[in-house]
């Protein structure tokens, strides 16, 4: 049986549809009419989606279920608006904003953030560190200096150089501490206890 409000397919003799608990066609909508409490502003036409634990129907702006309580898990905005503005650079949420320049590469790090962390790296000089004023900055890790290295790119040598800033600590690359040299696609930077994976954008 095929529910009109949300299309599923629904076993036979069900009264109400098992995604979306809306009364089925043919059946007695008065006798689930309790599944749905009169709640303002709810309606079929202003929904998106039903609860996962109950099926009552959800807007766009719920984090939790008005009728069962249990909480609505949103997706991830695409891009988050809370920036920092700081001399020479503009830090979004630990990646540097829209800059003009071509993107060149990227750091990932998994060492502060389970789930891991992405920071651009772009062409032209890129300074990392904790301070206010680099292109990507690091928190969270105290063995980072504020200007600690940097990676610069431009695209007539199509080389990945990096060097340290006389930092406290040094930086490592495939665990070998060292001033300067040449990054390639997957070396690994070490910065105090911060782990970075390098990754080159090829051209296309």
């Amino acid at each position: 049986m095929r529910c009109q409000n949300c299309g599923s397919e629904n076993p036979a003799g069900s009264a109400t549809c098992v995604r979306c608990n809306r009364p089925l066609a043919g059946t007695d909508s008065s006798s689930s009419a309790t599944n749905y409490p009169t709640v303002e502003g709810y309606s079929p036409k202003n929904t998106v989606s039903g609860c996962p634990s109950c099926g009552y129907p959800l807007k766009e702006s719920d984090k939790k279920c008005p009728n069962c309580g249990s909480p609505v898990y949103q997706p991830a905005p695409t891009v988050n608006i809370d920036y920092v503005e700081s001399t020479g650079a503009t830090v979004i949420a630990g990646r540097q904003a829209e800059t003009g320049k071509m993107l060149a590469g990227f750091l990932v790090s998994y060492s502060s953030n389970p789930y891991g962390e992405y920071f651009p790296v772009y062409e032209g000089r890129n300074l990392v560190g904790r301070g206010k004023d680099v292109n990507i900055r690091i928190d969270g890790d105290s063995e980072i200096s504020d200007h600690h290295f940097s990676i610069l790119y431009r695209a007539k040598e199509k080389k990945y150089k990096f060097k340290d800033e006389l930092s406290s600590n040094g930086t490592v690359v495939n665990d070998e501490i060292m001033d300067a040299g040449e990054l390639h696609n997957l070396d690994v930077i070490t910065l105090g206890s911060t782990r970075l994976l390098f990754i080159a954008v090829p051209e296309f």
